[in-house]
């Protein structure tokens, strides 16, 4: 009975819960994966980039192996950062994915978070590095320099709504029927004299 209800609140919990999370500035940190248990147990990945993708294969920026991690989904789970806070999402993976042990389908990670990929799977602690400060002055001037862009880029002109029509020209030439007779009979005459002459020639 323990084990069912154990379940029951675990599937209640998926897809809907959400843990909260301290906001900060992302420009100043990268996030540190350790690796707990899984096939790159022992292993520290320190990532910079907005969006971390875990999953089996090389094509993931966390990638597990094939078979030790065979519980792992190809495209398990992703870290995303959003507005000062980083965000896990379960990718539509078939064992599911764990924050602290409980099963998620979009939580926010503060540092310490366990991460698991499956109910036997993978473990890893979420932390946070502080970024050197030139480094985080560089970040932040270029997240700055993308958002200005953004919002100073020209608008698409208009489309038209019609489309601009030219006159078609016809070209000169002979148009009446006893013209266009008058050039055929021409045309049989001087091919019939041409023939003759030929013949002609041919007799000699």
């Amino acid at each position: 009975m323990g084990q069912t209800q154990d379940r029951l609140n675990e599937a209640l919990a998926i897809r809907d819960h959400t843990v909260s999370a301290h906001s900060f500035n992302a420009n100043e940190f990268k996030v540190v994966l350790r690796h707990l248990s899984g096939s790159r147990t022992g292993s520290i990945q320190v990532l910079d980039r907005q969006s971390i993708l875990l999953g089996r294969g090389n094509i993931n920026d966390v990638a597990f192996d094939l078979f030790q991690d065979a519980v792992v989904s190809s495209h398990h789970a992703e870290i995303r950062e959003e507005s000062g806070r980083y965000v896990l999402y379960d990718m539509g993976s078939l064992n599911g994915t764990h924050l602290n042990g409980h099963l998620v389908g979009r939580a926010a990670i503060e540092e310490g978070d366990l991460i698991g990929l499956g109910r036997s799977g993978p473990r890893l602690r979420f932390e946070l590095q502080r970024r050197p400060a030139a480094e985080a002055v560089h970040a932040a001037a270029s997240d700055e320099r993308v958002r200005s862009f953004v919002a100073n880029a020209p608008e698409a002109p208009p489309r038209a709504n019609q489309v601009e029509s030219f006159p078609i020209q016809k070209l000169d030439g002979p148009t009446s029927s006893p013209e266009r007779n008058l050039l055929l009979v021409l045309a049989a005459l001087i091919g019939l004299n041409i023939a003759l002459q030929i013949i002609h020639l041919l007799r000699r």
